[in-house]
Formats: C-alpha cells, structure tokens, sequence
C-alpha cells in the first residue's frame, strides 16, 4: 500500500511515463495537501483503522498513535506492538519479549519498508500514509500504482472535497480499488483526516481514521525504549529473512561503507551466453556512475538509458531513438523505482545507497542470509536464499560477491536460473553479474546532464516506442478487424508449445482456430485473454479450439504468470517473434480467427471490452462454420 499512497501523491508536474492521470480541479488541493506536510519538521497524530465487510457484520479495530520527526526519528504504536527510531538505532517492542534493535533506517521509505515487510499490517497503512506524506518522496515516488486521480464529494461534516484515486492494472492493489482521502482544515492547514480503502468487487473495506493532528520536532533523546525496558543485542528480522551473524557483520560493513562515500561509478558486465533470449545477448557490458542526493547516469544498449542531473532527468533509448525529460528526483530512495524498471542490477547498485541488505526491496520475498567463501579468493559472498523457488514474486537463489577486505564493493552478483520445462532448450545454470572498475566519485552536476541527438525525437511514451523497435507495441486504443486480410490464406508455421509439444497450424486443418498474439505485460490482453478462454470453452462442440501465441518471452515467466492467474491457457511460444511478424503483428493483443478450411476470417487489435469482443469472435466463428450470424 505504500507504493500506490506515494504514486497518488504525485504532483501534476513532472512526472515519469505511466504517472496517474490527474484531474485539473485535483491539482491545487494536491499542492496544498504536499505544501502542509512538507512545512512542517513533523507531527502528532492518533488513528483508528477499521477492516469491514461488505454487510459491516464483521469489524476488526486497531487505535494506536504516530509520531514521526523529519528524517528518521519516529514512534508508531499500537498497543500491542511499537516501533522506534532516534535516528540512530530503531527498535521493535512487543509486550512480553525483549526488544529487538537494529540500525535505524536513513529515511522514511526505508522505514516504510520495512514496517510493511515486518507484516505489521494494522500499523504500517497509517504509518506509511502519515511518513509519505512528511517526506520528499510524496511527490514523485514510484508513480506506476495509480490510474487517476479525481475530486470527490466532502466526507462527513468536512469542508474540503476528498481525494479520490483509482489504481491502475499490474499494481500492488487491484486495479480500479478505489482510495478516498478525506481532507480538514485544521489551523488553516491542509490535513488527511480520513483514508478508505475499497476493493472493485465491492467486498468491504478499510477505514483510518486520523485525529489530533499537530505539528512536532521533537529531539532524538525523546525516542527511545518504553521507560523500564533494556535493549538487548538481539538482531531485528521481524518477518523478514533469518541472518546469520556472519552474514550480519558483512552487511553492517556493505550498509556502512557505502553510506560513507559521496558516490561511486561501477562497469556491469554480463557473463552468460543467453542466445535464446532476444535482446539480453546486447545487454553484456553498461555503465552506471551514483552521486548523492540524486545524480546518476546509466547507459545500456536497450532498452532505456538514463540521466539525471539533480534538476532533470532524461530517459531515452537508441534502439528507438527517441527520449523524454521529466521533473528530476529528489533522492535516490525516489529514484529506485524508474531504475528497477530498467534493470535489475542497476536497480541493486542503487539500492546500496538507499537500504541494507536485508531490508532491501529486492528482497521481500528471502528465507534466509548467510555467507560462503567467495568465487575468487579476494572475495566472499552473501548467499540470499527465498522461501520457495516456486514463487514468482520472489528472487531466484542469489550469491553476492564483496571485497573480503579493504572497500566492501560489490564485486559480482549470481543468479540461479529456473530449469526450463520439459521439452525446451536448456539455457545457462547461473546468470552472472561482474561489477569492475569501482571508484569513488564527486563528479558535479553538469556531467550528468544529456543532450539529446538532432535525429531523436521527443516521445510522451518512451515504453511505447521501445516496445514499437522491439516490434510489439501495446495501443492505446482497440482497432477494428482487418478487412484485407479476411479470405487469404493464414500463414503456416509451427511452434513449441509451453510444455515442449510441436504444434503446426497444419496439424489444425479442420477445425476453427482462435491465435491470440500477447504478453504477459500486457494490460489489454490480460483482459482480452479470460474472455476468449470462456469462448472456446463455450464453442468447443463446434471444434473451436484457441491457441494463445506469446511474444518473445522466456518459458518460465510465462509459466509463472499462468500459475499466479490461475489460468488454463494453451500456450506456443514465438521466441523470436517470428510468427508475429509473419501475421504482422504491430500491436497486441493481436487475434486472428482462422476457418477449418485455413483462411482467415477476421483480425482484431487490441481489446475493446468483453461485450464486443464476444459479438465479433462469436460472429466471426459462425461466419467460419457458414452459420447466419447473430
């Protein structure tokens, strides 16, 4: 939930491709709700957070309190669980058990994290709404949750209309829930009085209630144990991962050592022979150059580069030629977010700056850390392990390579690959990572400034134009059938199935074939797909059967995207891309309904809802079967 409070916090300006939509009259009231937290050093406030159902038969309650003092000093309670900070040790208390300590997080989104990672539900919503508010990062963090944003009608007696925010497809709640935020004038200030979560099916919801708002500066000697409790030595994991203390001292020595340098610039060199995935093999050897509080540059081959020079940051591709500029961060913490969208590595680097270790984003997901020696002599490597290799949320088993004396650099970094299915080519057990050239660095703004090319253009949706050099591209908006191409003969070809099986469009003379060209990043055919799954399941006495085509996918992303939906879906892998450009996909999701005698019937791009998707595949089937339609 922190990620989609924070994307809805976003200013009207600035913001990067996939920020959230915001109404004109939203605009002011935004700014006053960031001007109100953002001039204050910090604040008090009690809270009440109800979960209910829909008949509101069932209520669970929490009360507690927050008190959070800019930047990292924070007390949040709730009564049978508390978390402090002084800014220099944070502690988790619980009645009953020692208190467990730990190095008190840089910022507010650390904390965030790992209050929301510590499972710590009924404290950490209220927590992470009152701290994003109070930080920098309100206003550009991680602006890829939120769809729109709205006025609604006051809530209550209130003056002020509320907030009203709508969460986008692929997000870290489903899309279209619904987040009302109802604003008080309190001392002539702007404050959030009440936040309301509901889910689109309508199944209950959650309510916090804010009140008591002040304003505070409270000095660190305030934040400390309850009186009568002693700190013991005991490391803070909460729900997190298991450290061993070996590992402990390395990553207390990562965490420190990098906290204390001003920036650093790093070669990323790739070392696994991956030809059967399209792109990664232009992937082997990058650039990437840190400078707090917000500079960075990073250049690959594909997809996306980046520059951020403290005032603007530009991302931009030479494969498509094309670039954007937007608002520049003004952290890294804020920064994180655009870099794992990028790349993996990259998004780790940064994340030493920001985060430890075992509090990392990366890692929400890890059983356990430990440590062995190293793959060089001069090194020795954190093993961080994940609950369950299965699960597709979380990393592959990861081997983190560091200096065994003198600077903790990360010197490499090693992921295990999943095997491949039965049936498909077997790839490289490990992925590697070299990190060389390590140096400390001061280097001043103006370096990391980027002047675009006379022959680029300037894009609103750089993804788009990427996806467009890749030759997918997902469109904005649903087209209609291709006429021209209904009557011709559909183009023969032969795949491999998801589970390894040889499928030719021959071997499926006879009967009517639904080919949907999709990815599993794509929103539209997340949508589209069900919908023909129910046809074919509707329509399989009249020997329609649907073949779904993944576009340039690796097996085990696809696998496990089906295994998170739930869905049964037969599905050939186009690896290359090949068979979509023999049936000129440009854009999907791409369905071609082809007749028993082998000619297609019609074409449909893009995803116009399921009524019309249902009309025209229907239509299209009777048409193939030579049945009147309907």
């Amino acid at each position: 939930m922190t990620r989609l409070l924070a994307t809805c916090l976003v200013l009207a300006s600035g913001t990067a491709w996939g920020a959230p939509s915001i109404d004109d009259d939203a605009k002011p009231l935004i700014k006053d709700l960031i001007r109100t937290y953002q001039g204050i050093p910090g604040c008090q406030v009690t809270f009440e957070r109800v979960i209910a159902t829909q008949d509101e038969a069932n209520l669970v309650k929490t009360q507690g309190s927050i008190l959070a003092v800019k930047p990292n000093r924070f007390r949040v309670d709730s009564g049978d669980v508390t978390f402090v900070s002084n800014g220099e040790t944070m502690w988790l208390l619980q009645p009953g058990q020692d208190p467990q300590d730990r190095a008190a997080p840089v910022n507010f989104v650390e904390a965030n994290q790992f209050m929301n990672r510590a499972g710590r539900t009924s404290i950490a919503g209220p927590a992470s709404l009152v701290m994003t508010l109070l930080s920098a990062d309100a206003e550009s963090l991680l602006v890829t949750d939120c769809k729109h944003i709205k006025i609604g009608p006051p809530m209550g007696d209130r003056r002020l209309p509320s907030l009203v925010m709508l969460a986008r497809d692929g997000g870290s709640l489903p899309e279209d829930t619904k987040i009302e935020l109802a604003l008080g004038l309190h001392d002539n200030k702007t404050w959030v009085d009440v936040m309301k979560i509901s889910p689109p099916t309508g199944n209950g919801h959650s309510t916090v209630t804010f009140a008591n708002w002040r304003k505070d500066d409270q000095p660190a000697s305030a934040f400390q144990p309850v009186p009568g409790e002693t700190p013991r030595s005991t490391p803070m994991t909460a729900s997190g991962p298991t450290v061993s203390p070996e590992a402990r001292v390395l990553i207390d020595r990562i965490r420190d050592y990098y906290r204390s340098i001003p920036g650093a610039a790093v070669t990323i060199t790739m070392q696994a022979d991956m030809p059967d995935l399209p792109g990664l093999e232009d992937m082997e050897r990058n650039t990437l150059e840190i400078v707090k509080p917000n500079l960075f540059k990073m250049h690959d081959s594909v997809p996306i580069s980046m520059a951020c020079d403290g005032e603007f940051l530009w991302q931009y591709s030479t494969m498509a030629k094309a670039w954007t500029r937007e608002k520049a961060p003004q952290s890294l913490g804020q920064a994180q977010s655009i870099i794992f969208t990028t790349g993996l590595v990259q998004g780790l680097v940064v994340d030493l700056f920001v985060n430890s270790i075992d509090t990392s984003v990366l890692f929400d997901a890890t059983k356990s850390i430990d440590v062995q020696p190293g793959k060089n002599p001069g090194e020795v490597e954190l093993v961080i392990m994940p609950h369950s290799t299965d699960d597709p949320n979380s990393i592959p088993p990861t081997y983190l390579g560091v200096n065994k004396e003198g600077p903790a650099w990360l010197r490499r970094i090693r992921f295990d690959v999943p095997e491949p299915p039965p049936g498909m080519p077997a790839g490289p057990d490990q992925m590697e990572f070299v990190l060389s050239d390590w140096r400390t660095t001061e280097t001043p703004a103006s370096s990391f400034a980027w002047t675009p090319p006379a022959d680029w253009k300037e894009t609103n949706d750089l993804m788009k134009d990427v996806m467009v050099a890749y030759g997918i591209q997902e469109p904005e908006m649903p087209a209609h059938g291709d006429s021209e191409e209904g009557g011709k003969p559909a183009p023969e070809f032969t795949l491999e199935s998801l589970e390894g099986q040889s499928v030719s469009l021959s071997s499926l003379r006879g009967k009517v074939v639904i080919l949907d060209f999709w990815a599993t990043w794509c929103g539209p055919c997340k949508k589209g797909l069900p919908v023909l799954m129910d046809i074919a399941k509707e329509r399989a006495s009249d020997g329609v059967v649907l073949w779904s085509v993944d576009m340039r996918e690796t097996p085990s992303k696809v696998k496990a995207f089906l295994e998170k939906s739930n869905w049964d879906l037969p599905v050939l892998m186009d690896r290359k891309g090949e068979v979509g450009k023999l049936y000129r996909v440009g854009g999907i999701p791409h369905t071609v309904v082809i007749g028993p005698d082998g000619n297609i019937v019609t074409v449909e791009v893009g995803f116009g809802g399921e009524d019309a998707t249902r009309r025209t595949i229907n239509n299209a089937i009777d048409q193939a079967l030579a049945k009147p339609g309907t």
